[in-house]
């Protein structure tokens, strides 16, 4: 599995508390990203590190995967449930080809995805 995601399902979800709801501990330890990235201080072989920790599992468990419309579809109990703020990264062009650069190129997946979600809930896209 990409190490970009891989990275992603440990440094970005908030709390040892995600994790463990699904039977696993984060090599991270008690983590927080707002409170401990400090990028300066990760070489790229302490990173790597960590990515190898990670099981796939744990990405498929904190990562909506889809068309913009199931993501949307996804997303739409949270948006019930109250929440008004939404992060949606599109990961193509970094799980595909490793290049950050080639997502300049493909559809804007996240774009559709709100065009989705604003559809399902009434609010012109």
């Amino acid at each position: 599995m990409n190490a970009a995601l891989r990275w992603d399902a440990a440094a970005c979800v908030p709390g040892p508390e995600a994790w463990e709801r699904f039977g696993y501990k984060n090599p991270l330890g008690d983590w927080s990203y707002s409170r401990d990235l400090i990028p300066m201080k990760w070489s790229r072989e302490d990173a790597l590190k960590i990515v190898e920790q990670v099981p796939p599992e744990m990405v498929r468990n904190t990562k909506m995967t889809g068309t913009p419309k199931q993501v949307a579809q996804m997303i739409q109990p949270y948006i019930e449930a109250g929440c008004n703020y939404v992060f949606v990264a599109d990961y193509t062009g970094v799980v595909t080809t490793g290049d950050w650069g080639d997502a300049k190129d493909k559809p804007n997946y996240v774009a559709q995805t709100f065009a989705a979600s604003r559809r399902m809930n009434g609010i012109a896209t």
